[in-house]
Formats: C-alpha cells, sequence, structure tokens
C-alpha cells in the first residue's frame, strides 16, 4: 500500500460520519488488517478484530476477522 497512514486516516470515523451504514464491518476490517499488515500495529488491530466479532457476528467478515485474529502474533 502506497501510504498505509493515510489510508488509516481516511477510514478513521467512518462509523460515526455513517451510522447504521451497511459497510462499517468492511470498514473496521480493513483497518484491522492495514494495522497489522502494513503498520504492525497488532494491538490495534486485535481490539478492531475481536469488536468485528463481538458486534457483527453473523456478517459475512466475521469468519475473515476471525482468520485475521489467529494469525495475528500473540
Amino acid at each position: 500500500m502506497a501510504d498505509p497512514s493515510a489510508a488509516i486516516a481516511a477510514l478513521r470515523g467512518f462509523d460515526k460520519l455513517n451510522p447504521g451504514h451497511s459497510a462499517i464491518p468492511e470498514v473496521y476490517l480493513l483497518s484491522a488488517q492495514i494495522l497489522a499488515e502494513d503498520l504492525k500495529n497488532t494491538a490495534m488491530a486485535r481490539k478492531i478484530l475481536e469488536h468485528i466479532l463481538a458486534k457483527f457476528p453473523g456478517h459475512h467478515v466475521a469468519q475473515e476477522a476471525k482468520r485475521c485474529l489467529q494469525a495475528l502474533p500473540a
């Protein structure tokens, strides 16, 4: 990714600006993936992934969130 920090900045607050938007779980997942893979912030990525599983357990991104969470270093 060209500028992961800019991507995170663009995604931050999407849920507040667009409450109830159907893309919120995907935005959370993308944020967690960028944090973990590009910015190496696994602690924050873990928090977001756990939030996805808690708040959107039936959403189609929950399975991917679970896989990402399991792949994070302890």
